[in-house]
């Protein structure tokens, strides 16, 4: 309930709560939150200040009446998602609205507005994620129409500009990230990327096309210790599965190989034999990663190795 009359869905709602203290709602006997209407009004002058550009840190403090002046301000200013984008219009649909209506370079902004309101793990979780999601559904599906495009070539601005927020240390161990095929599967890749690089991983995304059989020798020019490959928008050929598992064989075993998306898992078993490991949903990456990470690189994240 408060998560629809705020327009803020539950898990950056649950985020807001308790990083930033946003709202406090006091609690039934049942344990079950109990909002305000005091509560949902801060909450909506807060998801307003945050689309404007305004970050968490700058508002969650301020009373509501300050809320109420800034949104105000920031609304004679131009800023702020267009007011028939806001509300109760799921994210997703309104993501792909606003591409149709107002274009790449609307969207563009509005997400990277979402991304610095939702934080380090709602951008992924509550944000490109579900998009992302839609998008491969449309393009696998043969139905995308013009504005898709236009939502999935935002989408790889904003985690351009994501992979620049958040730059990896120095030293970090490289993971190198391809897709298979078409722009989507580059997408998703670059996605997983940027999810890597939040773990501690340096990620860096290889452009589309690379032949399978070089991607071995790639990883040892850049003394790699992942490599990711995504097939989102088609399962692999025969041949592209053997060649996986060559480039496997050729890899030394400090190097995890990882193969990810819709087209991967159809052959689950075939991988587990190869010694590849397998993920399904993008998102599902992030465990995956880190697994690999830490299994390898555990000290260094508290500066023992790799300073």
């Amino acid at each position: 309930m408060a998560a629809s009359r705020s327009g803020i869905s539950p898990g950056v709602l649950r985020s807001w709560e308790r990083r930033y203290g946003v709202v406090s709602p006091v609690r039934a006997s049942n344990g079950r939150r109990l909002y305000s209407d005091e509560d949902i009004h801060r909450l909506a002058l807060v998801r307003r200040a945050t689309s404007a550009g305004r970050t968490l840190a700058e508002v969650c403090a301020l009373s509501s009446e300050e809320l109420t002046t800034i949104v105000q301000e920031d609304r004679e200013a131009g800023l702020g998602a267009p007011a028939q984008y806001a509300n109760t219009t799921p994210p997703v649909e309104r993501w792909l609205r606003m591409a149709d209506e107002e274009g790449e370079v609307a969207l563009a902004a509005a997400l990277k507005r979402g991304a610095m309101a939702a934080g380090l793990r709602g951008w992924s979780e509550e944000l490109v994620g579900p998009l992302l999601k839609v998008l491969a559904d449309r393009l696998v599906e043969g139905e995308a129409e013009a504005h898709h495009f236009l939502a999935l070539s935002a989408v790889e601005g904003l985690l351009s500009w994501l992979r620049q927020a958040f730059p990896a240390r120095r030293g970090a161990p490289v993971a190198l990230f391809a897709g298979k095929d078409q722009s989507v599967d580059h997408t998703v890749a670059s996605f997983t990327a940027v999810l890597a690089q939040q773990i501690g991983w340096d990620a860096r995304v290889l452009g589309p096309g690379l032949p399978i059989g070089e991607l071995d020798e790639l990883c040892r020019r850049v003394d790699g210790h992942l490599l990711v490959v995504v097939a989102e928008s088609g399962s692999f050929q025969g041949s592209e599965v053997a060649g996986l598992i060559d480039v496997r064989k050729r890899l030394p075993s400090r190097v995890d190989l990882v193969v990810g998306g819709r087209g991967a898992v159809r052959l689950g078993d075939a991988w587990k034999v190869a010694g590849i490991s397998l993920f399904e949903h993008a998102t599902d990456f992030t465990s995956v990663g880190r697994e690999s990470f830490l299994r390898r690189f555990g000290p260094w994240i508290y500066g023992e190795v790799g300073r």
